[in-house]
């Protein structure tokens, strides 16, 4: 008796991976990654502009950084914190920390002492965090928290300004790592990457025709602390400058929301801003433009330009 054959309609499959007969991959390159959605790369890039995903990147020789590892709790010693913040990094992201050296030191009665001494390391408990910054250098796969415009064969400066994250699919809160890089690194946008946690959110969208929500913002536990009105202060700022990015790649022109160029090609910041606000139901997830005052606004223009080249 010969077996009946069963067709799968897209919805019906339990994630990418299954719908593609491979397993779950860690990572994919971009061009991958749209072969296994089936889109553009371009649809990628556009994503990452506008802060959906973050790219990851592959760091291929050990960089140097300085290593802030925060870890909730009772109070525990340097040692302790550097090994559950070494149990925590997993292949493909690989971690090397310049491990405080032991002094023996010997009293005048001839008596050794085991004597630890940190000129590499900085040790303190605060609010229920063991905090220790240590020097060392990473490896292999890790997020850098830079927000600058990605396109194909392009490449970027990460500086000293970024922190570099450690991609964590646990919901594991307890030990949060993050670096900071002791000197610039130059990444080709060939070697960014794509982790399968952001494939999925992807997928998952795009199944479900919706739009696809904001990445979890990368930033350091200190910076969940920072006053409310300074925290949204900047997230108005950010806002605006994706809405900006929005208005100047993908927007629907017409001839009222188009005119905002002198006739040199220059951008006019100030008809820049009133075409915004013709366009903000679209440009906006609220309906409506993140600042109000000029004063505000054009600082985050005089930005966005200056990333693209045009001023």
């Amino acid at each position: 008796m010969a077996t009946k054959k069963i067709n799968k309609s897209t919805e019906e499959w339990a994630n990418i991976w299954q719908k593609n007969g491979i397993p779950q991959l860690e990572f994919c390159s971009i061009e991958r990654s749209a072969e296994l959605l089936n889109c553009l790369v371009d649809d990628i890039y556009h994503w990452i502009n506008m802060g959906m995903i973050h790219p990851a990147v592959f760091f291929d020789n050990h960089v140097a950084v300085k290593i802030t590892a925060y870890v909730k709790g009772e109070e525990i010693t340097g040692e302790e914190i550097l090994y559950k913040a070494k149990k925590t990094v997993k292949r493909p992201s690989i971690i090397n920390f310049h491990w405080p050296a032991k002094a023996i030191l010997y009293d005048t009665d001839g008596v050794n002492q085991n004597i630890e001494y940190f000129e590499n390391e900085n040790c303190k408990y605060e609010n229920g965090r063991n905090i220790l910054t240590i020097n060392g250098t990473i490896y292999g796969l890790w997020l850098p928290s830079f927000f600058d415009r990605w396109s194909g064969e392009t490449f970027q400066i990460i500086d000293y300004q970024n922190s570099i994250f450690l991609p964590d699919d646990s919901e594991d809160e307890s030990v949060v790592l993050v670096a900071s890089l002791k000197d610039n690194i130059e990444v080709n946008s060939n070697n960014l990457l794509i982790i399968n946690k952001d494939i999925d959110r992807i997928y998952k969208a795009g199944q479900a025709g919706a739009i696809l929500s904001e990445a979890a913002r990368l930033e350091v536990p200190e910076q969940k602390n920072e006053h409310k009105a300074t925290a949204r202060s900047k997230e108005r700022d950010l806002d605006m400058e994706r809405g900006i990015y929005k208005f100047l790649f993908n927007c629907d022109y017409d001839e009222i929301s188009n005119n905002y160029k002198f006739k040199n090609g220059k951008i006019n910041k100030t008809q820049l801003i009133q075409c915004m606000k013709d366009k903000s139901q679209y440009l906006f997830n609220s309906g409506n433009m993140p600042l109000n005052d000029n004063d505000r606004i054009m600082p985050v223009i005089d930005n966005v330009l200056k990333n693209l080249g045009f001023s």
